[in-house]
């Protein structure tokens, strides 16, 4: 069994100066689901992509998506990243992330740019609930109780 990460490439976000110039000039824009991914600040965005650029940069590789997958095969031996590519290049920078072994601090720098974030598909259907005690779509399905330890501990 392996754990499927989801998302973790920030459906094209995370990217270099130069991918995000190419992408301007080119009039090109990202996946969007729903007005899902339109959430995450590009501040932030921009904060990710510069520090997976530094590294980049450190082992020899202009890609921010072969150190976004390596930082994933960091945290499981047993992950496999769900993600996708229309273009030869993706696949490339795929392959490129098995090369790379990301030191404990390296790994820590990178986390270290944003606050945890539990993820789809749990940030869909179990974030704390709202004061009127409902939990995303999860009272659909019927009463359930909230502990506050259960996603906490």
């Amino acid at each position: 069994m392996a754990l499927v990460p989801w998302e973790i490439l920030g459906s094209g976000r995370f990217q270099s100066k130069s991918s995000l110039k190419k992408q301007q000039e080119n009039e090109e824009t990202l996946r969007n689901i729903a007005g899902i991914f339109q959430q995450t600040p590009e501040k932030e965005n921009d904060r990710r992509g510069m520090a997976l650029e530094k590294l980049a940069a450190v082992y020899g590789t202009g890609s921010v998506t072969a150190v976004t997958l390596a930082l994933c095969f960091s945290k499981d031996t047993q992950s496999l990243p769900h993600c996708r590519g229309e273009e030869v290049e993706y696949l490339m920078d795929n392959i490129q992330a098995l090369k790379i072994r990301l030191t404990d601090d390296q790994s820590a720098s990178l986390e270290s740019v944003r606050d945890f974030d539990i993820g789809f598909l749990l940030n869909l259907i179990c974030q704390d609930p709202q004061p009127t005690g409902l939990i995303g779509i999860v009272p659909s399905a019927g009463c359930i109780e909230y502990s506050v330890h259960a996603l906490h501990t």
